[in-house]
């Protein structure tokens, strides 16, 4: 037993699995981008490159002395989001839950990264942490403000086709889903789904709401800051932040359908991935600039968190319904 959950945590659905596909996922995302930019854009394996890259010391700098504590933190928020993929990969791969982790945990490991970036960033001496530091709690507050409606809004309507008042295991959403249809195709959820699409680059970090590492203000911060192998494992980070929240968006709404295989369910979750990213991220990051927080506060106050609640009262009406 012990050794099953150390492959899951280290080679399959997680670890290696889970931050090759994201890196891969990232080479696309970058790819795709530049073209609906007229650019030829890097090749898809850029981001592998970069990682190998990165993974070799580099030479002293500046910022050497003060990349311990940034390293830290990522490596809490690795550990975090790690933790977090693994239940969420293995539903969306062949529908077992895993871990006994419900979306509760999954929410709060998934603000892992963030909480750990915050940290990291506010104790490195960094010229620019303190200013990155207030973006990401100004960020923190704005996705999950819009996060939290969406997991509730599933959990009651599972709860309701299972006799239970809110189901929050990964494995019976599969399963009511499998059962009743994915709940993509539920009414009362399209507002929730729509909410998850604006959760999707804002957890991220990306287009509009990519405040916190802005190239114009930053010079690309941290990338700026720190040595290679720290902004290594920041990849890594970002890698398996982006399987992470691309995966329980497949979860929650159109996991694998009832006897797939492993392979079959396998490339059905990495084609949805591809196609939940290139709807939330890639054209979001080729079509938009960035935001101010205050701009980004009056945006998710007036249509994802609107949305997000407007799901919450409709599955609420739907299970006192007669």
């Amino acid at each position: 037993m012990a050794e099953k959950v150390i492959f899951q945590l280290l080679i399959f659905p997680g670890g290696v699995f889970a931050l090759l596909l994201g890196l891969l996922l990232s080479g696309v995302d970058r790819k795709v981008t530049a073209r609906l930019q007229r650019r030829v854009g890097p090749p898809i394996l850029q981001p592998v490159f970069d990682l190998g890259k990165l993974s070799l010391p580099g030479p002293p700098g500046q910022s050497r002395d003060r990349g311990g504590i940034f390293a830290l933190a990522i490596l809490l928020g690795i550990v975090a989001v790690a933790l977090a993929a693994v239940p969420v990969l293995s539903a969306g791969i062949h529908g077992g839950g895993g871990f006994l982790l419900g979306l509760p945990e999954i929410g709060l490991l998934l603000a892992g990264p963030t909480v750990a970036l915050v940290a990291g960033e506010r104790f490195s001496g960094a010229h620019f942490g303190p200013v990155r530091f207030s973006r990401e709690l100004a960020l923190v507050l704005i996705w999950a403000g819009a996060l939290l409606p969406v997991l509730l809004s599933v959990g009651l309507q599972v709860g309701a086709g299972s006799g239970e008042t809110v189901a929050w295991s990964l494995a019976a959403i599969v399963r009511f889903q499998q059962e009743q249809g994915p709940l993509l195709f539920t009414p009362a959820l399209w507002p929730a789904f729509l909410t998850y699409l604006f959760f999707i680059p804002a957890f991220a970090g990306e287009g509009p709401f990519g405040l916190c590492g802005a190239e114009a203000e930053f010079v690309e911060a941290p990338a700026h800051e720190f040595p290679k192998p720290v902004l290594g494992l920041y990849l890594i980070l970002q890698a398996l932040r982006t399987v992470a929240v691309l995966g329980l968006g497949v979860v929650l709404f159109f996991p694998p359908g009832p006897g797939e295989g492993m392979v079959v369910g396998l490339a059905g979750f990495v084609l949805k991935c591809l196609l939940l990213m290139l709807v939330s991220l890639t054209l979001v990051r080729a079509t938009c600039g960035h935001l101010r927080i205050d701009q980004l506060f009056g945006l998710f106050w007036k249509w994802p968190v609107f949305l997000g609640l407007s799901s919450l009262v409709l599955v609420l009406i739907a299970r006192s319904w007669p």
